[in-house]
């Protein structure tokens, strides 16, 4: 009897171990586009909108996922606080302001843990620190970065490209251009366009008050010279968004984009469905806040809801198994559209960062005939300019939520390519 359940165990266990060596390897090692959560939301009150792979989720609940590169939006009276995960290295949270937009991302590469959060408009708040080891956190506003080396900090734009940093705890380092100067309790840095970073000495305990009568001042100065600044802002919008566009239509033709694209839509379609309130178990991601899809390449056809912009409907993919891609074949991909992908997002915070000078800029000058008269260019006025504006603004967002989604792809597959030992 003894003999027989020594040779049952020994058979169970030989069983348990082929059945482990033959079992499939997780998605996340298969595909690049597999990934998990770096944050979720702790709180949010008010109108706030988040873009995800070209997609907007319209009512974002308190406990849903973020994702790398999620772009959140806060509308006048809303907020949203992010409680950092263990992806970042960091514990701790980051709270949006009204009227603001930003990008949460991972930036790391190898075995170093880095963060972002890229301010485009408005104010971030953060109270942080390190779990363990040496990650980094930096705040991109314009061309400042501000590094953690503190636990609690707030940044601060306006319209006019400038940007505060208050250090409330802590110590934050801001560098610019070379330049480099450190934030402590009961101060602020200044960084203005064309000037070197500036320390400001703030009263115990005046912060909010200090950043609202700066923010006061930069939006008063704002008005006050945007008949000056009109022709500058409106001329360097236009080369930007038409160098973009440029880049786009060469993208927007690409096959490689395309596959990747559908090889996306499978990775989301195999993600655990959010199920907030009133929401179906198993709705599709997206369709229970109303997605408002980023839609295929300009010119093209309105997109299906749910759909990821530029991938082929009807593909398939929300049944297909994830597969490992040939990494030879990957490695070729990424070297065709890397080039154009990373000189867009050279432009692309740029011009989303204009669009919020433009919408300032539009409102100061009402009712100023004489500079609306003005030409920006031979047969554009400023008034034309705003009417250009608001026509293609929609178009232009969605190109470059689209833009956005194809540099995360970029990403995601490059650092696949890395853990695999390849060089792209």
């Amino acid at each position: 009897m003894k003999r027989s359940r020594i040779f049952a165990f020994l058979a169970l266990a030989a069983g348990l171990l082929v059945g482990a060596a033959s079992a499939p390897p997780a998605a996340s090692e298969v595909s690049p586009d597999d990934e998990d959560p770096i944050a979720t939301i702790e709180y949010l009150d008010g109108p706030v909108t988040i873009t995800r792979d070209g997609r907007t989720i319209a009512d974002p609940f308190i406990g849903d996922d973020v994702y790398d590169e999620d772009l959140f939006r806060t509308g006048s009276g809303g907020s949203v606080v992010i409680a950092l995960g263990g992806a970042t290295g960091m514990r701790g949270n980051i709270t949006v302001a009204q009227k603001s937009a930003f990008y949460l991302r991972l930036a790391g590469s190898g075995d170093k843990t880095k963060s972002q959060a890229e301010l485009v408009a408005g104010q971030l708040a953060l109270k942080v620190k390190k779990i363990a080891g040496s990650p980094e956190l930096e705040v991109l506003a314009a061309d400042t970065v501000a590094g953690v080396r503190g636990t609690e900090f707030t940044v601060t734009s306006s319209a006019g490209g400038a940007v505060l940093v208050s250090c409330v705890e802590g110590e934050v380092a801001c560098v610019v251009d070379g330049d480099s100067l450190s934030a402590l309790p009961g101060q602020a840095v200044e960084r203005r366009e064309g000037a070197r970073l500036r320390r400001m000495a703030v009263a115990a305990g005046e912060d909010e008050n200090f950043r609202r009568r700066w923010a006061d001042d930069e939006a008063a100065a704002f008005k006050r010279d945007a008949p000056k600044a009109a022709r500058t802002i409106a001329t360097r919008y236009l080369e930007l968004s038409e160098r973009l566009a440029g880049i786009h239509k060469e993208l927007a033709a690409s096959g490689v984009l395309r596959r990747w694209a559908e090889e996306r839509e499978a990775a989301l379609s195999r993600r655990p469905p959010r199920n907030p309130r009133g929401a179906a178990p198993g709705t599709p991601p997206g369709s229970a806040q109303g997605p408002a899809p980023a839609g295929p390449p300009s010119g093209g056809s309105p997109a299906k809801p749910g759909a990821t912009p530029g991938a082929k409907p009807g593909g398939g993919a929300a049944t297909r198994a994830p597969q490992r891609p040939d990494l030879a074949t990957l490695g070729k991909e990424v070297r065709e559209v890397a080039p154009l992908l990373r000189e867009s997002a050279a432009i692309l915070g740029k011009l989303e960062r204009m669009n919020a000078a433009v919408d300032e800029l539009e409102k100061a000058l009402a009712g100023e005939e004489a500079i609306l008269s003005e030409e920006v260019r031979k047969g554009l006025t400023v008034r034309d300019f705003f009417k250009r504006f608001e026509t293609g603004r929609e178009r232009l967002d969605r190109d470059i939520a689209w833009l956005r989604q194809a540099g995360k792809m970029l990403k995601q597959r490059s650092a696949f390519l890395a853990k695999a030992g390849k060089k792209p």
